[in-house]
């Protein structure tokens, strides 16, 4: 991690920081990332560049684990540029990463109101009850209410169980043909970030800062919330 404390880089701009070989650099940066530590930056450019996740995000992720973060912030805190504000394209992978993804927009998507297309069942599963239940909790204490759109029909088990706390959870939901609309993967958008998830086979997620295609998604949202209105 110290090759990253300072700015972004290419392997082969870590591998001579950290002068070793190219090669020994994959195992430790594959495993970095799988935990969440360090985003892939995707751009234009030919060659993918690596950055280390701000220390503000690591608490919550090393409360989870019971890791002490007094050591793991103070290694990662020296030098780590801020966001230069330009359109910012994050990736992550692996549970670790999808964890980091969705705890960073819970932190930075600054709106009151999160237009979503989402199926429940893949997340919960995923996350398991707990996770699923504490997080929408603290988006529930931030005031953030859901406009959520799933696939379902209304007498599944499981839908009754979401409509019933429907209104405690901030939840404003529209259920839409699971033949018309397959929705497998989660894709939220809150203010000017958006948020893509999927956790089948290879898990991974996408955070993307982005003022266009933030407005193009709600406007799509809309399209979908407005055609299936009672």
């Amino acid at each position: 991690m110290a090759a990253l404390d300072e700015m972004d880089g290419t392997v082969s701009d870590l591998a001579e920081r950290a002068a070793i070989p190219r090669t020994a650099v994959y195992p430790p940066l594959k495993a970095l990332i799988a935990k969440g530590f360090i985003t892939a930056l995707k751009s234009h450019r030919k060659h993918t560049r690596y950055r280390a996740i701000e220390p503000k995000y690591l608490e919550h992720i090393f409360e989870r684990r019971r890791v002490d973060l007094k050591d793991i912030i103070g290694r990662f805190s020296q030098g780590i540029s801020n966001d230069s504000g330009e359109m910012r394209v994050q990736y992550f992978e692996g549970r670790g990463g999808v964890e980091t993804a969705v705890e960073i927009f819970l932190s930075e998507a600054k709106s009151k109101v999160w237009k979503t297309f989402e199926n429940p069942a893949y997340a919960e599963y995923f996350f398991g009850s707990r996770y699923f239940e504490d997080y929408v909790d603290r988006r529930v204490a931030k005031g953030i209410r859901c406009r959520v759109v799933i696939p379902s029909r209304e007498h599944t088990p499981w839908m009754k169980q979401i409509m019933a706390v429907a209104e405690e959870k901030l939840l404003d939901i529209r259920i839409v043909s699971p033949e018309l609309y397959p929705i497998e993967a989660t894709i939220a958008v809150g203010g000017d970030w958006i948020l893509a998830v999927s956790v089948q086979q290879r898990p991974f997620a996408i955070i993307v800062k982005n003022v266009p295609l933030a407005r193009t998604l709600k406007s799509l949202h809309d399209m979908v919330w407005d055609r299936f209105a009672a």
